[in-house]
């Protein structure tokens, strides 16, 4: 039996089906932003000057304005036409103090059945996300009204959820929860309960290997984007992760062919932050036994005011820089990504003065190397203590060297 509704959807795309036939926004801008408006206002008729200023932004002051309103409408018209014969005048009604959307016509909208079933038990809101397949109305623009919508919108779906996903864990449903997780990931990536959620439950699959990518992929996209890292929770469940990647007893030959380090450019050897971190420990406990001098050196890459680097920009500079600072430095010193514009440097038996030095030599090569370059530096040199390690916020800057 063929259903006698329209079915509306607007989340991740708008398109408008009347049984078998259906239409979709792919082609004018303003006839589906019209006919968007008019649906989720159904009993409201809009003014001329109302549908002007969502269409062009302004009143229509101009005298070709109403005239190119009734073009748009004409348009839309023809476009609902498709559905059934004079579907467009059946469905876009002229009145006097305006235009409106036939109310008569029983009509699905999933925004709507989206609102609905998030207040409901815990099926109902997975059904509600879902339907959550995009932003709202994602390939429409139309100011201020479509940019509240898609932010309450998008705020409900996160909040649901979030209100779900505890629930799938405490039920055992692993497959679930880490599919949620995924679309979830898809809507808002900043969300880190998300990939701690997401990793939880591949682990609980057996899937160490592919928890282990969600969070490298999650780190490098924190780094790209937001230019931060990963919270300590989300950095201790990778950690815990990695142990378990080979959980079987090895031989003493096994784990020391493990610890070689494998060929590759000498110079610095560059880790991940949280490696970065345990070897200072180890390091300044060394220091702090034999008395030998051990420096850390930020470097933190900025604009010619001092302010951030276009995120294009960012991204070749660090390139360029951490070669710089591989060719450049000792075999024996460390260096790591700390942040999106910054990298932190560990230099063994080195003084203040000598620590120095490898910054401003370092920095010199690479103003020689790239000379067009729009980066500017600051340098930040301090001895490496056991009470003064970095913990998740880098050194603080203490001005240029």
């Amino acid at each position: 039996m063929k259903e006698d509704r329209l079915r509306v959807r607007m989340l991740g795309g708008f398109s408008i089906q009347y049984q078998d036939k259906r239409i979709g926004d792919d082609r004018s801008h303003k006839v589906w932003l019209l006919l968007a408006y008019l649906i989720c206002r159904r009993g409201h008729t809009a003014a001329v000057e109302e549908l002007s200023a969502l269409l062009w932004e302004r009143v229509p002051q101009d005298s070709k304005l109403p005239n190119a309103l009734k073009t748009i409408l004409h348009r839309a018209r023809a476009s609902l036409n498709q559905l059934w014969d004079g579907a467009g005048r059946d469905l876009l009604l002229r009145q006097e103090e305006g235009y409106a959307w036939n109310p008569a016509y029983p009509l699905w909208l999933d925004t709507e059945e989206f609102s609905r079933l998030c207040s409901g038990q815990q099926e109902d809101r997975l059904q509600a996300l879902a339907l959550y397949r995009g932003g709202f109305l994602s390939r429409l623009s139309g100011g201020t009204w479509t940019a509240e919508m898609a932010g309450q919108l998008k705020e409900r779906y996160v909040q649901t959820a979030l209100e779900a996903l505890p629930q799938l864990k405490e039920e055992g449903r692993w497959q679930e929860m880490a599919e949620l997780c995924m679309c979830s990931v898809a809507q808002e990536p900043s969300e880190e309960q998300f990939y701690f959620q997401w990793m939880n439950a591949l682990l609980e699959q057996g899937n160490r290997r592919g928890a282990a990518t969600v969070f490298e992929d999650m780190q490098e996209r924190f780094l790209a984007d937001y230019g931060i890292l990963p919270s300590e929770e989300l950095r201790g469940l990778y950690r815990r992760v990695l142990a378990s990647l080979e959980s079987r007893a090895l031989s003493s030959d096994v784990i020391l062919e493990q610890l070689r380090e494998g060929p590759g450019p000498g110079g610095a050897y560059f880790c991940d932050y949280d490696f970065f971190k345990a070897i200072c420990q180890a390091s300044a406990r060394q220091a702090a036994r034999t008395g030998e001098a051990a420096h850390l050196a930020l470097l933190s890459v900025t604009d010619g005011n001092g302010g951030p680097l276009a995120q294009r920009s960012l991204s070749r500079v660090m390139r360029h820089l951490k070669e710089v600072v591989r060719e450049g430095l000792r075999r024996g010193d460390i260096a790591a990504l700390c942040s999106a514009s910054q990298f932190i440097l560990l230099l063994p038996q080195a003084n203040y003065e000598s620590a120095c030095m490898v910054c401003d030599r370092t920095l010199r090569a690479f103003v020689r190397q790239y000379p067009h370059s729009p980066a500017r530096f600051r340098v930040s040199v301090r001895p490496l203590e056991l009470d003064s390690l970095p913990e998740d916020q880098p050194l603080h800057q203490e001005g240029p060297l």
